[in-house]
């Protein structure tokens, strides 16, 4: 009896190590290198289907005011991400 306590103990604190605690989602900003257009539709679609919830991101998409713009924000860290075309 005391033998299948302990196994029973163990087999409780050895599940318990498996179980992971709910983590709170990533806030980052996504910043576009222009107003909405049908090129950001990977984005949106991303985020529409909750692909970016799925990984446990809350994304923020602000429209760009041009490429070189959204270089900057993201080189100075103002923005986390940017999409920016050549």
């Amino acid at each position: 009896m005391k033998r299948r306590t302990i196994l029973a103990g163990a087999l409780t604190v050895a599940t318990l190590g498996w179980l992971t605690p709910a983590q709170a989602q990533d806030k980052v900003t996504l910043r576009l290198d222009w107003v909405f257009g049908s090129e950001h539709s990977g984005v949106w679609v991303a985020q529409e289907k909750g692909f970016f919830k799925d990984e446990n991101l809350d994304v923020r998409i602000l429209p760009g005011e041009g490429s070189s713009v959204t270089v900057k924000l993201v080189g100075t860290n103002d923005v986390d991400f940017g999409y920016a075309t050549a």
